[in-house]
Parts: C-alpha cells; sequence; structure tokens
C-alpha cells in the first residue's frame, strides 16, 4: 500500500477503505491473469518450435546419411560449405543469421494519385 493509501485510509469510512482495497485487489488479479495467458502463449510457442526443429533435424540426418549412403557426398566439402555459408552472413557463430532490417529500408507509404 503506498502512502498515501496509507494516509486516506486514515480518514476514509471502513466501507470506502474496503472498496478501494477490493478494487486494487482485483486489478492485481486481472494483471496476474494477463501475464499468466501470456506466459501460457509463450510456452506453447516455444513447444511449437522445439517440434520444429526436431523435424527439421530428423530431414537433415535423413537426407545426409542418405548421401553419404550413396557416396554423392563428401564431408569435407560439406563442412567446407558449411563454414562458406555461415560467413556470409558477416557473423561466424555457427548458424545463418537472418541480417536485421536497417530503419532506412522502410518500404514508402502508399499514396492515392488523383483520379
Amino acid at each position: 500500500m503506498s502512502l498515501l493509501s496509507n494516509v486516506l485510509s486514515m480518514f476514509l469510512p471502513m466501507d470506502v477503505r474496503q472498496n478501494n482495497r477490493l478494487r486494487d485487489l482485483e486489478s492485481r488479479a486481472n494483471r496476474l491473469q494477463r501475464e499468466s495467458r501470456r506466459q501460457d502463449s509463450t510456452a506453447a510457442r516455444i513447444d511449437q518450435l522445439e517440434q520444429q526443429v526436431g523435424e527439421l533435424l530428423l530431414l537433415v540426418q535423413a537426407m545426409l546419411q542418405e548421401q553419404l549412403r550413396r557416396g554423392q557426398l563428401d564431408p569435407t566439402e560439406l563442412d567446407a560449405a558449411m563454414q562458406r555459408i555461415d560467413q556470409s552472413d558477416g557473423k561466424v557463430d555457427g548458424r545463418v543469421t537472418k541480417p536485421k532490417p536497417s530503419v532506412t529500408s522502410r518500404r514508402p507509404s502508399r499514396r492515392r494519385r488523383p483520379d
């Protein structure tokens, strides 16, 4: 409770103080409920992304194993290609990083031409 609330509570009738306290509690409960829904949504999105990553890993492993089995892939050449691609985004970090959009690359607004 804030200092102002404490001071006001000394002068306000009990009903008003209880109503204010109930309103504060209701507001807090609503805020916590919104936060909980946001966290549930985030957890669901994480589960979805983990599923997609697992599916992609399965696909890549199957493709690599099949290419290696057929002799259509040289592990040394694959490693070199991976390094080239990793360096191509300007950041050697073992993954492809999407370039961040620059502030100056905004699309021009569409203005209607006078008829």
